[in-house]
């Protein structure tokens, strides 16, 4: 044997190297699993719950959730404001948001056959992007229809909280 193998220094010092290992892969296993948590609760509040304007949003576009608001998020009064521009603004914001997806499928669909044409492709980004200025019209068309009919705890509400 030789005296490194017997020295009562390097073990002590191995053992720490150990420990601090430990505790750096623990730190970065908690730091991605937080990432992405975070990620896949995307457009929740704080406390756990859908954001006000994502739940809204769902509402007015009749996206298959249901077909009321949750109960308590607004008050009566302006849920009856709700209800009366997503009889306004619903079909339209389903529509366009409808066209998005339309086109946006479009533009993929002639990636994956391969397609390089340069004009079939400018042609199907300019529809994706015609579709998507049709679609932010119409939410920016509802938001100002909520200013006007909404109160003004609810219009505070619908923006959620300051994110960081």
């Amino acid at each position: 044997m030789t005296m490194q193998d017997t020295d009562p220094k390097k073990k002590p010092r191995r053992s720490w190297l150990l420990i601090g290992s430990l505790a750096l892969n623990l730190f970065l296993i908690g730091f991605f699993a937080i990432g992405a948590i975070r990620h896949h609760h995307r457009g929740f509040d704080d406390f756990g719950g859908r954001s006000h304007f994502r739940t809204m949003m769902h509402y007015m576009e009749d996206r298959g959730g249901p077909h009321h608001l949750p109960p308590q998020l607004f008050s009566d009064a302006d849920e009856v404001a709700l209800a009366e521009i997503r009889n306004q603004h619903g079909s339209e914001l389903a529509q366009t948001r409808a066209d998005v997806r339309a086109a946006r499928n479009a533009v993929r669909d002639l990636m994956r056959d391969g397609v390089r044409d340069p004009q079939r492709l400018a042609e199907a980004l300019n529809d994706a992007s015609a579709a998507r200025d049709r679609y932010s019209k119409a939410i920016n068309a509802m938001i100002l229809d909520l200013a006007g009919s909404l109160s003004d705890d609810g219009y505070r509400d619908l923006a959620g909280p300051e994110r960081p």
